[in-house]
C-alpha cells in the first residue's frame, strides 16, 4: 500500500473518531439549554400573569384609598359640602326665627324632618340650645361659645363635618352635618359599581370584593351571590381557597393564592382548571380586594413554547448530523484526492469557478493541497467567496430591516390617525361652542396628541399633550395617555383628580425614561366656567372680546410619569360669548427658521393678537398655522406642533 493511501486512511479514521466523541457532547449541551429555556419561559409567563393581577387589584385599592382619605380631609369636605351645609343652616335659621318663643323651635325639632325630603341622605339638619351638653354635640356647642358661626371637623365621629350658626336672639344654634355612616355608604356603593367594570383578559377575568363577615360585595360572574355569606352559597361550600384568601390578608396584608375552580366550556359543560388569585386587604373597612385568572391559557402558552423548542432542537440536531455527514464526506473526498497530481485540483478549481451560483455561496468551499502556489490560490478563492457571501447577506439583512421598519411605521401612523377625534366644521360637538385642531409632526410619527369629548351633558373635556422623545415609542406612549384620559374622565371627578389618576397609572410601569406634558380642561357649556390643570405643558391662552390676549401661566406640577405621588390642583376661568381658548405644545414655541431663530412666546402672542377678528375656531387654527409656516419657510420641523382652539358661543341659536 502506498504512503499516500496510508495518509488518506489515517485522516479518515481521525475524523470519524473525533465526530463520534464530539456529537453526543454537543447534543447533550443543546438539550440542557432547551430545559433551561423552558423553565425560564414558564417563570416569565407566570410573572406576567402575577403582575397583571396585582396591577388590577392595586388600581382598585388606590381608588378606595383615595375615596377614604377624602373623608378625612377637612379642606376637601368643606369644598364639596360647604355650600350645601350653609344653605341648610340658612333654612333652619329662618325656620327658628319664625317662632315667637326662644325654645319653641327646639321643641318643634321633629319638624326639621321636612328637610329630609329634598336633602341628600348624608346631610343631617340640627337645632341645639346653648345650654345643651350632649357628648356628640359638645364640640359644636363649645365652638359656638367662641364664634358665631363656622365649621367643626370631626373625622372620627358620627358626623364628619358640621356647619353651625348661633342665633343670639333665640339662644339656639342652627347646624347641619354630614353623616359619616351615610357618606361612607355612598362612597362604598360608588366603589362597588366601579369595581364591577374592572374586567380584563377579554372579560374572562374580574375583580371581586369580600367584607369582614365573608360576604361577597362585588362578584361579577354571579351577581346573585353579592351580599350573601359564603357559607350560604353552595358553590363555595368547603372551599379551602376562601380561607387561604383571608389567611394571606391577615398575615401579610396581600398575596397570591392558587387553587382549582370549575370553568364553563359550553352551555352545560364545565371542567376544573387551575386558577390564580391576588388578594389585598383594605384595613379601615376590612375589605378583601381580589382578582382571579384561569391558568389554562398560561399552561397552553407554555406547552406551545415547549413544542416549538422541541421542534427547533430536533431540527438543529438533524442539521448538525447532516453537516457532520457532509464534513465527513468532504474530508473523505479530500483525503482520497490528497495525493493526486497538481492538474486535478487546478481543474477542479476552474470548474467550480465556472459553475458557482450566488444562492450557493454559503456552501462553496475548496481545499487545494500541493505546492505553495496552489495552496495560496485555494485560500484566495475561499476568502473571495466568503467576502461575496458576507456582502450579499448584509445587503439582504439591510433591505429586510428597512422594509420591516417601514411597515411598523405605517402601522403606528394609522393608529395615531385613527385615535385622534374627528373634526367636522359642519357638525360641531355642541351648539354652545365650536372646536378645531391640527398636528404638524416633526417626524413621520410623533408624540403630540389632542382629544376632546363630553363627560356628560354639562361637562366637556379637552386636552393636549406632548410626549418627550421622538418616534414610535413616543407615539405609543401618547396613545396610552389618551386611552387613560378616556378611562379616568368620569362624571364627578375634577380636572386635577383626573390628571392625578393618569399620572399614577403611567408610573405603575416603573419606567421614567419618557414623560408626558399634559394640559386638561373641563368646560361647563351652560355657564362658560372652565376648570383646567397644567402638568408641565406650555401655558395656554384666552382671547377676550376686548381683543386682549391672556396667558394661563399656572403650572400645577411636573410632566406625567415622573413622580407617582404627585397631586395636581386646578384653576377656574370664565369664558364669555365669542371668547376663545387656544392650547398648543412646546414644539410651536421652539420652532426655528433657516437662521436658527426660535418662534418664541413674543411672536406667538402677536400671532394670537392677529386672530382676534376670526369668526370661528377653524379660522383661528388656520391663521396661526399660516403665521408659523411663514416664519419657518422651507425649514423642516424639528419637533411636533399641536394646536387646539375652542370658541365659546353660549347664546348661539
Amino acid at each position: 500500500m502506498k504512503l499516500r493511501t496510508h495518509i488518506a486512511l489515517l485522516n479518515i479514521v481521525i475524523l470519524v473518531v473525533t465526530v463520534a466523541f464530539i456529537l453526543p457532547v454537543f447534543i447533550g449541551m443543546i438539550k440542557h439549554q432547551e430545559n433551561r429555556a423552558i423553565k425560564e419561559t414558564r417563570s416569565s409567563l407566570m410573572t406576567q400573569t402575577k403582575i397583571r393581577l396585582k396591577d388590577v387589584v392595586d388600581t382598585v385599592y388606590c381608588l378606595i384609598q383615595e375615596r377614604y382619605n377624602s373623608i378625612h380631609n377637612r379642606d376637601h369636605m368643606i369644598a364639596k359640602y360647604g355650600i350645601a351645609l350653609r344653605s341648610v343652616v340658612a333654612a333652619i335659621e329662618e325656620f327658628a326665627k319664625s317662632q315667637h318663643q326662644p325654645h319653641t323651635a327646639v321643641e318643634k325639632l321633629p319638624a326639621l324632618t321636612q328637610f329630609n325630603n329634598y336633602l341628600p341622605q348624608e346631610i343631617i339638619p340640627m337645632l341645639l340650645t346653648t345650654d345643651d351638653n350632649t357628648e356628640e354635640m359638645r364640640a359644636v356647642i363649645n365652638a359656638a361659645k367662641e364664634r358665631k358661626e363656622g365649621f367643626v371637623f370631626t373625622p372620627h365621629e358620627n358626623t364628619t363635618l358640621i356647619y353651625f350658626k348661633r342665633i343670639t336672639e333665640n339662644e339656639i344654634i342652627a347646624a347641619a352635618g354630614i353623616s359619616r355612616q351615610a357618606l361612607i355608604a355612598a362612597i362604598q356603593q360608588e366603589i362597588k359599581n366601579i369595581s364591577r367594570k374592572f374586567l380584563f383578559d377579554s372579560g374572562a377575568a374580574y375583580v371581586f370584593i369580600l367584607d369582614s363577615s365573608q360576604r361577597f360585595l362585588v362578584y361579577p360572574p354571579s351577581p346573585e351571590f353579592e351580599n350573601q355569606h359564603l357559607a350560604t352559597i353552595t358553590e363555595f361550600d368547603n372551599q379551602k381557597f376562601v380561607a387561604d384568601w383571608l389567611n394571606v390578608c391577615n398575615l401579610r396584608g396581600q398575596g397570591f393564592v392558587r387553587y382549582s375552580w370549575q370553568k364553563l366550556l359550553s352551555f352545560n359543560s364545565t371542567e376544573e382548571y387551575p386558577k390564580l388569585s391576588f388578594v389585598k386587604i383594605f384595613t379601615p373597612w376590612q375589605w378583601v380586594i381580589g382578582a382571579s385568572e384561569y391558568l389554562d391559557g398560561f399552561f397552553m402558552a407554555n406547552r406551545i413554547h415547549v413544542a416549538r423548542n422541541q421542534v427547533t432542537i430536533k431540527a438543529m440536531i438533524t442539521k448538525i448530523l447532516l453537516v457532520a455527514s457532509g464534513v465527513i464526506s468532504i474530508m473523505i473526498l479530500l483525503a482520497t484526492f490528497f495525493a493526486s497530481s497538481i492538474s486535478r485540483p487546478i481543474s477542479k478549481l476552474i470548474k467550480l469557478m465556472k459553475t458557482v451560483r450566488t444562492d450557493e455561496l454559503s456552501r462553496v468551499s475548496v481545499v487545494l493541497k500541493g505546492s505553495h502556489e496552489i495552496s495560496e490560490l485555494g485560500k484566495i478563492f475561499n476568502k473571495t467567496i466568503n467576502s461575496v457571501n458576507s456582502g450579499i447577506k448584509k445587503i439582504q439583512k439591510t433591505a429586510g430591516a428597512k422594509e420591516l421598519a417601514r411597515s411598523e411605521l405605517k402601522i403606528v401612523q394609522e393608529i395615531q390617525r385613527y385615535l385622534l377625534p374627528s373634526l367636522n366644521p359642519q357638525s360641531p360637538p355642541a351648539k354652545e361652542f365650536d372646536i378645531d385642531a391640527i398636528i404638524q409632526p416633526g417626524r413621520p410619527v410623533g408624540g403630540d396628541f389632542y382629544d376632546f369629548f363630553f363627560i356628560d351633558s354639562n361637562h366637556f373635556c379637552l386636552a393636549i399633550g406632548d410626549v418627550s422623545g421622538k418616534g414610535v415609542s413616543s407615539t405609543l406612549l401618547g396613545v396610552i395617555t389618551r386611552t387613560l384620559l378616556r378611562a379616568k374622565a368620569v362624571k364627578g371627578l375634577q380636572a386635577g383628580e383626573i390628571v392625578t389618576g393618569i399620572n399614577r397609572n403611567l408610573c405603575l410601569s416603573g419606567s421614567n425614561q419618557s414623560s408626558v406634558q399634559l394640559f386638561l380642561a373641563i368646560l361647563n357649556p351652560s355657564n362658560g366656567n372652565l376648570f383646567y390643570t397644567n402638568a408641565g405643558c406650555t401655558p395656554s391662552y384666552l382671547i377676550r372680546n376686548n381683543h386682549s390676549v391672556e396667558s394661563l401661566p399656572v403650572i400645577h406640577g411636573e410632566p406625567l410619569g415622573s413622580k407617582p405621588n404627585s397631586i395636581y390642583e386646578e384653576e377656574l376661568v370664565s369664558l364669555q360669548r365669542g371668547e376663545r381658548l387656544v392650547l398648543c405644545t412646546n414644539g410651536l414655541i421652539k420652532a426655528v427658521n433657516f437662521i436658527g431663530k426660535q418662534y418664541g412666546t413674543t411672536r406667538l402672542h402677536e400671532s394670537l393678537q392677529d386672530t382676534c377678528n376670526c369668526a370661528n375656531a377653524a379660522q383661528t387654527v388656520e391663521r396661526l398655522t399660516l403665521h408659523l409656516n411663514d416664519f419657518i419657510g422651507s425649514t423642516k420641523f424639528k419637533d411636533d406642533v399641536a394646536i387646539l382652539t375652542l370658541r365659546f358661543d353660549r347664546n348661539k341659536a
